[in-house]
């Protein structure tokens, strides 16, 4: 989204005679330290004009901030916002508050009748409640008609607007439906009625402008709902609906869970984030305060003390995984939030857009989106397709629901998931699927586009293209089919090239050419990758860490490149990169860095390899130790009898070669006995000779018989080759 100036422009006109939407632009800069979008400004100029005003807009795009910005060029403004949930209320409250305004949340956790009388005094220029506290008596229905308020000029706006389709009408939260009636208390029933939201399909479109009665004039602001950050998938379980332990398939214990990023993980039930909870936690092996600290559950029935420490826990990167409920689907800003899972399908497509919008919040950062499917799903998603006549892939035909969806028939629990601090009641009707929501599961399932299907039901401006920029799983594994590796022909041609110097040079110096491979094993291949990724999520902290968050794991090694260099050997200077084909984008400064990291990793490679080595070498020793026939035990047992050495033996005759008798009970005959220059002392020499082991041993086997009666004896070995054999006897 492009700023409502750019820097040169902002530069230029900050101290000159400037029109109303320069006016927005340097006033918002001052308060927030921020160049405001161009959507932000056109909503604010919208709500000065008196229009009413719609807005679409991405999760993450800004709309709080648009609310707001009124208040930074004119006075006597006062915003009265609509909010789904205590979380997002608390949130924006808190950044207004930064920005300079006087505003405050009105939940169960804040309301008093001080705080009811401060508001009714213009204590606050921003309030931010649910629509039931702006209906009740006893609340704020009657602080809108205050008389200390009637000189403001009033604005209200409904943050999250689709709910009041999608909770209203559904009856889950009625009061939602009825958010409209606000206008006609108001003192001026002119005053602007806003809407914003990131997901409004035409239908429900038509449902919030009928329920506000907002004006045919009012401003239309569609920015559209897709985020280029975003990575969507589907995953079909293998098991039912109560298969917690899939969800742990997606998470690699080989990285410590402290290294890996954030994930958010969301379900259907309140109960289910305990199931789930508990799973992650026994596939990490944790226990005690690691296990509740790293991984945590959140949802409605909670007591809000609770609620808010996990939210600073998990905003704060405390928190590693969070499976929560739809309490946290909309509004909430964690900034670093690279993993969204959905157990189990949401009911409709909205909802999905809205879990998957908590993802990539910081600007460079990628956010995968997966739903986990059931069979069941699949079968109900391809059924009603047929139905409305939506092709459906006949591959996934065969996909049926497992046993135990069948007999639940994925009715919801009775602990509703969803926010519900007012008491309203849950709605007990069974699951059911939107006909958006089954096209989605599956285009997913047979691999198609799911931005296609997004952009289909909500109307999306153009953009990107999925395809270009591989925005979901079916334009990935498209690409993939039909784009060939670039730098496979670049890579080969290296490689010979490397190795023709290799030979070359080898035979200038006459020595053998090295048949060590030039690249690594699978396993020592897997170890580097290993170490290479931990390196990658720790330089991120760090960078992040010192506030350069626009930085994303791919800008400092892409996953492509990271498996190509901890498949290469011979990197040892910055050129290697480019002299084997290896086109990573890093900075020079980081190829430094990661060439030291390889080089440590190489080192504990060599010296496992080493320690592999002496421990073969140790093992070999040992065994011949236990062997009567290996020359070690011969010497020792030699030793042992009091036998001296001689070093004059008088040859006899040399073992022909061609002759290799086999073990008999007596000497082969060519082993003849001849007599030194001492009498006494009787001696046999066998010359030495080559042998291959399995002859060695054969003779080594009729050693004890040859020197059951000898007086004297020298054997002399070199069994490290296990072919040469001196007796002297």
């Amino acid at each position: 989204m492009e700023p409502a100036l750019d820097d040169a422009t902002f530069e230029v006109i900050r101290n000159q005679p400037r029109d109303i939407t320069d006016t927005v632009v340097i006033k918002t800069f001052a308060r927030t330290k921020l160049i405001p979008r161009k959507f932000q400004v056109q909503f604010a100029l919208g709500v000065d004009a008196g229009r009413d005003v719609l807005c679409v807009a991405g999760t993450g795009s800004g709309k709080s901030l648009a609310f707001a910005l009124i208040h930074f060029f004119r006075d006597n403004i006062q915003t009265w916002i609509v909010s789904p949930l205590n979380v997002i209320e608390h949130q924006m409250a808190a950044d207004y508050c930064n920005y300079g305004l006087r505003a405050v949340a009105v939940n169960a956790s804040t309301l008093t009748p001080e705080l009811i009388k401060d508001i009714a005094s213009d204590k606050y220029d921003i309030v931010i409640s649910s629509p039931e506290a702006y209906r009740d008596s006893n609340k704020l229905r009657k602080v809108i008609l205050s008389p200390d308020l009637a000189h403001k000029r009033h604005v209200t706006i409904v943050d999250e607007a689709h709910c009041i389709t999608t909770w209203g009408s559904t009856g889950f939260r009625k009061d939602f439906e009825r958010i409209g009636d606000m206008r006609i208390k108001m003192p001026n029933q002119d005053a602007p009625m806003c809407a914003a939201t990131a997901t409004l399909s035409e239908k429900i479109k038509d449902g919030v402008v009928q329920s506000l009665h907002m004006k045919p004039d009012r401003l239309d602001i569609n920015l559209g709902c897709w985020r280029p950050s975003l990575r969507f998938g589907i995953r079909v379980m293998n098991g039912g609906m109560n298969s917690y332990s899939q969800v742990c398939e997606h998470f690699d214990t080989s990285i410590a869970l402290e290294d890996t990023s954030q994930a958010m993980i969301f379900v259907e039930a309140a109960k289910i984030t305990h199931f789930i909870a508990r799973e992650l936690r026994q596939h990490y092996k944790l226990s005690g305060d690691d296990a509740s600290d790293l991984i945590c559950a959140y949802h409605a029935n909670m007591d809000e003390p609770t609620k808010q420490r996990i939210v600073r826990r998990f905003k704060a990167g405390k928190v590693i995984i969070l499976i929560t409920t739809e309490a946290l689907t909309m509004g909430a800003d964690f900034p670093f939030v690279l993993r969204i899972f959905n157990f189990t399908h949401p009911l409709i497509l909205e909802i999905w857009l809205q879990r998957a919008g908590r993802g990539a919040r910081q600007a460079g950062l990628v956010c995968i989106c997966i739903i986990l499917v059931t069979k069941y799903a699949v079968q109900t998603a391809t059924a009603l397709c047929k139905s409305a006549g939506i092709e459906v892939d006949p591959a996934i035909l065969s996909i049926k629901a497992e046993p135990e969806d069948l007999d639940l028939a994925e009715a919801p629990s009775a602990d509703s998931p969803v926010e519900n601090t007012h008491k309203s009641k849950i709605s007990k009707s069974p699951r059911s699927m939107s006909l958006e929501m089954a096209e989605y599961i599956v285009a997913g399932v047979a691999g198609r586009c799911l931005t296609e299907v997004i952009d289909k039901y909500f109307d999306n401006p153009a953009h990107t293209s999925c395809y270009d920029i591989g925005g979901c799983e079916g334009c990935i594994r498209r690409r993939q089919r039909e784009e060939p590796d670039t730098h496979l022909g670049q890579r080969q041609g290296n490689r010979q090239l490397i190795e023709s110097e290799d030979s070359a040079l080898d035979d200038r110096l006459h020595k053998k050419s090295s048949s060590r491979p030039l690249v690594r094993s699978v396993a020592e291949r897997k170890r580097f990758a290993t170490g290479l990724e931990t390196w990658r999520l720790g330089k991120l902290k760090a960078i992040r860490a010192e506030g350069e968050y626009d930085y994303s794991l791919d800008e400092i090694m892409t996953n492509k490149e990271l498996d190509h260099i901890a498949k290469a050997r011979g990197l040892s200077t910055i050129s290697d990169f480019t002299r084997l084909g290896i086109t990573w984008p890093g900075s020079d400064d980081l190829r430094t860095e990661l060439l030291g990291v390889l080089g440590d990793l190489q080192h504990e490679e060599d010296e496992q390899a080493a320690k592999e080595k002496e421990n073969r070498q140790i093992s070999q020793a040992n065994c011949r130790q236990n062997n009567p026939i290996r020359p070690i035990k011969l010497e020792e047992s030699i030793e042992a009898t009091g036998y001296s050495q001689s070093t004059a033996p008088v040859p006899t005759r040399l073992i022909p070669t061609s002759t290799h008798p086999k073990p008999t009970a007596q000497p082969p005959a060519f082993i003849t006995a001849t007599t030194s220059s001492t009498p006494q002392r009787p001696m046999l020499f066998v010359q030495p000779i080559a042998r291959t082991p399995d002859q060695t041993v054969a003779y080594l086997r009729l050693l004890p018989r040859l020197l059951s009666g000898a007086r004297h004896l020298i054997i002399k070995t070199l069994f490290q080759q296990f072919h040469i054999i001196y007796l002297v006897i």
